[in-house]
């Protein structure tokens, strides 16, 4: 139609095809997403068939990834939608990375600290539940999905932000400072900032994390699923039930990075080989 018949058929109230455009390129999975799904049908394969065969994710072994993680409010309730996390007080802005231990507090793969790079949660059911002495409370069920990285080696960190602030405060108060060499594991970022030049800051920052995927110990491959359950007690009347995926990694480097002028804003490197 030409430009004499648009305008005519405005005109008249006739409808005028959509200029159709061209489909947007399907974005190419991560191999870190790869390795973890392939984990998981072949887990969700042998829940049907416990003689059905592991389809073992070896194809991924030393491939190099790159995950990018949005830092979420640390203070937000329920499934915290990746490990990485920001607080603000009093003119203080703290982003910090803290891998942590497996689900499940008698989880028989507890040996793997984790980094969460994706979580969903969804609300079950609730009920009334009861203890042995006849006490009822009502419980709230929730169910929760995660996909993450195995810490089978990385950069040298530091101690978590907030020991350091215990431990500058008992400084100030002529105290001894004791260091854990075992909690020198996170990678904090702290900003002294006003609100807004805060707010700007948790809006632009992002963390990198990269390395290789790695064959688990005693796995057959480089990732792995299982599922937890948290039940409830009288202090916490919540059930948790959490399917959980992850790959086994060695980091080679965690970064902060400012999204909008790619400034790095602080890095942990892994010492070279």
């Amino acid at each position: 139609m030409n430009e004499f018949g648009i305008a005519a058929a405005v005109v008249l109230g006739l409808s005028v095809p959509a200029a159709t455009a061209a489909p947007a390129p399907a974005s190419k999975p991560s191999v870190l997403a790869l390795a973890i799904g392939q984990a998981r049908t072949s887990g969700a394969r042998q829940r049907v068939d416990r003689f059905a065969a592991d389809a073992a994710a070896t194809a991924y072994e030393g491939a190099p990834f790159s995950v990018t993680l949005r830092p979420i409010d640390g203070n937000t309730t329920g499934v915290a939608a990746n490990s990485a996390l920001w607080t603000y007080d009093r003119g203080e802005l703290t982003f910090d990375l803290t891998p942590t231990q497996a689900p499940r507090r008698n989880y028989e793969f507890r040996k793997y600290e984790l980094i969460y790079t994706s979580a969903v949660g969804r609300n079950g059911k609730p009920y009334v539940g009861a203890n042995a002495f006849g006490a009822t409370r009502r419980v709230t069920v929730e169910h929760w999905r995660r996909e993450g990285i195995a810490v089978l080696s990385a950069p040298h960190g530091e101690e978590p932000a907030s020991l350091s602030r215990r431990n500058a405060a008992d400084v100030a108060r002529g105290l001894p400072v004791y260091h854990y060499a075992d909690l020198e594991k996170s990678y904090p970022l702290i900003i002294h900032a006003s609100g807004p030049d805060a707010r700007n800051a948790v809006a632009t920052t992002v963390l990198v994390v990269e390395g290789t995927l790695t064959k688990l110990p005693d796995e057959a491959g480089v990732a792995i699923c299982a599922s937890s359950y948290n039940g409830p007690e009288v202090d916490a009347p919540i059930e948790i039930n959490e399917a959980a995926c992850w790959a086994g990694a060695n980091i080679t480097r965690v970064a902060y990075i400012n999204r909008t002028t790619g400034a790095v804003l602080k890095e942990w490197k892994a010492a070279a080989p």
